[in-house]
């Protein structure tokens, strides 16, 4: 003779498909994001925590390697709200990726990020949709500066 003892606690799942009950249905979910963001970084990691960060905060986030694959990216996909780029790096750098994105969708807000302050032109400033974040940043500096140029969107 086999006893079979079925442990429950009160939190576990009490649905008992054997007894011919229909599933429930899931609940529909709903997304709600802060916006849509391009993260381009040559640094896997540092783009990949960037990326965390922005998605930990409600932003919808995509990451490119550089600036043809980001340009890449913002032709395929939906719009994006704000895009965040190394000012330095390897093929087409964060500058010449800003310039591109100004003719090709102007008004996108620019936040650029690098390691070396002397990369960060004054001139880069003259468009009203972009600033500059030095590297190493803390996560609250990062979501800052990103919502003062995002504003009211």
């Amino acid at each position: 003779m086999t006893v079979v003892f079925a442990l429950f606690s009160e939190s576990a799942d009490t649905h008992e498909p054997w007894r011919g009950e229909p599933e429930p249905a899931p609940e529909p979910r709903s997304f709600s994001t802060l916006g849509r963001v391009l993260v381009v970084d040559d640094d896997e990691l540092l783009r990949r925590v960037v990326g965390r960060m922005l998605e930990e905060a409600g932003y919808e986030v995509m990451l490119a390697a550089d600036g043809v694959e980001a340009l890449g990216c913002v032709n395929a996909s939906e719009p994006f709200d704000a895009v965040v780029a190394d000012l330095r790096m390897p093929g087409m750098s964060g500058r010449a990726l800003g310039e591109r994105l100004a003719a090709i969708h102007p008004g996108l807000p620019v936040l650029y990020i690098s390691g070396y302050t002397s990369d960060w032109q004054p001139e880069l400033a003259t468009r009203a949709a972009s600033a500059f974040l030095p590297k190493p940043f803390a996560e609250s500096d990062l979501l800052r500066s990103l919502q003062a140029l995002l504003g009211d969107r």
